[in-house]
């Protein structure tokens, strides 16, 4: 009798093993869906085991006010589930940053922007897994668990913010040097790169190299054309590496692709993207108004570029903007003639009755940036987020003058006050220097340099100009707020620059950003950072 109980109690254990072994758990979730999207909420179920799930119909998942339970499908050992609100929109927003053969699962829920909230997941009635969150995070960015046996969480830290269908960016594995990020910038007709890369995991990187190709985009993953090979030095676990290129690129830009050699995560090791080349950029800041006249009629502010490409250029997709913001120039397909000055307004009717002789391209952007009167920054950015230009100025003159750029030749970088009130919009510009400069102004030269004694920006040269007769202070910090240098203080004469080398007190200071500060007694001061690369 026992012998026959016993055949039918070990089927039904081998039978539901895989089941029982088998751990499902909340690994992801998408609170603060991207923009002002509003149906692009999702969370992500992970089979965290080497068994496979032989019916999902055994789970529900409690979201606030909503249940969602499962149809009697399978879920395999180390894969992922996605529950959305939208199938549809979840494919086109994310398609080309998931798996192709993503499972997807579509139901009813909301998640709340506004207060803590959490995701239950229930096995048969028996609470299996949970994520909770305190707030709803940032703007695009996913909650991820750290790891299967863990409840800690955090924001990801992956570079397209969230990882639906694959191991979350949290998740530590062997050898992980990631490629942060690239930043792009353009100097004197050379192109600088600066690459950040961070160790994320578990052991010491050796033997690191980077990649930098041409973009094939007939052959995205063609990553043979290289224009160099870098080697990167060790890198300890949590550290970051921040290397700093300059290169020679052909024409107005040049289409890039940087990689990392592989290790146990190659989903962070590579970065496309935009470069300017030694044509580059086609447009600059010319002139502008930041303080109309209250006692004229013109109360429009303005700003002018010129076309110094020698060529046709369109102007969709670059941005105008001060300190506080960038706004769109324009929307159309309009396209700016070589060495054509064009004109921004915040009200084309009022710049017309203040300029009537005015015969050029006058545009009125739909957003205005509205440049203070005592100290702002005008920045000038180009469709692939890389500036063209910008000038800083501690001042706006009275009675309509304008800070307007010289076209010397050699002075191109110089600014100063226009020759008359008004200034020349439209026009050539005829530029005034004041005694002692004007405003206070401080400036960085390379802003991201390495000491590393090969005789190419090994310092950062520091020059300033100000009012004249004041008593100036000029000192090194770091970020903790630490006096490191003090090249001078209270001084009322002083050198025409200052350099850097990355030293203090006769010792090298470990990459990474620190802060310069000028104080003029009486007039005010400016803070400004430098990197300090490898």
């Amino acid at each position: 009798m026992m012998t026959r109980k016993f055949y039918p109690i070990l089927f039904f254990i081998l039978f539901f093993y895989p089941s029982v072994k088998a751990v499902l758990v909340l690994n992801e979730v998408m609170v603060n869906e991207p923009g002002s999207a509003t149906s692009l909420e999702w969370f992500e179920l992970y089979n965290d085991s080497p068994s496979d799930i032989s019916s999902m119909s055994l789970y529900t998942v409690t979201v606030g006010m909503n249940n969602v339970t499962f149809n009697a499908f399978p879920l395999a050992a180390y894969t992922y589930l996605v529950i959305c609100r939208d199938t549809a929109a979840f494919k086109s927003y994310w398609s080309d940053l998931v798996p192709p053969n993503i499972k997807l699962y579509q139901s009813v829920f909301s998640l709340s922007n506004s207060q803590p909230g959490e995701i239950l997941l229930y096995r048969v009635g028996l609470l299996h897994s949970e994520l909770a969150w305190e707030e709803s995070g940032a703007d695009g960015v996913s909650w991820e668990r750290v790891s299967g046996q863990s409840d800690e969480i955090g924001q990801s830290v992956d570079r397209l913010k969230c990882t639906p269908g694959f191991l979350n960016s949290l998740t530590l594995v062997p050898f992980d040097l990631a490629l942060e990020n690239v930043f792009v910038r353009s100097l004197n007709d050379t192109t600088w790169l600066t690459y950040m890369i961070v160790n994320r995991g578990e052991n010491l990187m050796e033997n690191g190299s980077l990649v930098l190709f041409y973009y094939n985009e007939d052959d995205p993953q063609n990553e043979t054309n290289i224009i160099t090979t870098i080697e990167i030095p060790p890198v300890q676990v949590g550290y970051t590496t921040i290397i700093n290129e300059p290169y020679i690129l052909p024409g107005r830009y040049v289409h890039l692709g940087a990689t990392l050699n592989d290790d146990s995560r190659d989903r962070n090791n590579r970065r496309d993207f935009m470069a300017p080349g030694e044509e580059f950029p086609p447009f600059r800041l010319s002139e502008f108004l930041a303080n109309p006249d209250a006692q004229t009629s013109l109360s429009a502010e303005w700003i002018e570029l010129k076309n110094v490409s020698g060529e046709f250029v369109p102007l969709a997709g670059w941005l105008i903007g001060d300190g506080a913001g960038l706004y769109e120039i324009i929307d159309d397909t309009a396209t700016i003639e070589p060495d054509e000055y064009f004109v921004l307004t915040e009200d084309s009717l009022d710049f017309l009755n203040n300029y009537p002789a005015f015969t050029g391209r006058l545009l009125q952007p739909a957003q205005w940036p509205r440049l203070n009167n005592d100290a702002d920054v005008v920045r000038l950015v180009d469709s692939f987020a890389i500036v063209a230009d910008t000038f800083a100025y501690q001042k706006a003159y009275d009675e309509n003058y304008t800070w307007s750029r010289s076209e010397t030749p050699g002075k191109e970088y110089y600014w100063g006050r226009s020759e008359k009130p008004g200034g020349t919009p439209g026009e050539y510009n005829i530029v005034m220097f004041e005694p002692g400069g004007g405003g206070l102004t401080l400036n960085i030269e390379p802003q991201i340099f390495s000491p590393d004694g090969d005789g190419y920006e090994d310092v950062a040269v520091i020059t300033f100009d100000g009012p004249a007769g004041a008593d100036y202070t000029l000192k090194l910090y770091d970020r903790q707020g630490r006096l490191l240098v003090t090249f001078f203080e209270e001084e009322s004469v002083f050198d025409e620059e200052y350099t850097w080398d990355g030293r203090a007190g006769g010792r090298r200071l470990p990459i990474g950003i620190y802060i310069v500060y000028l104080e003029a007694t009486g007039t005010g001061d400016i803070k400004k950072t430098v990197v300090l690369a490898r």
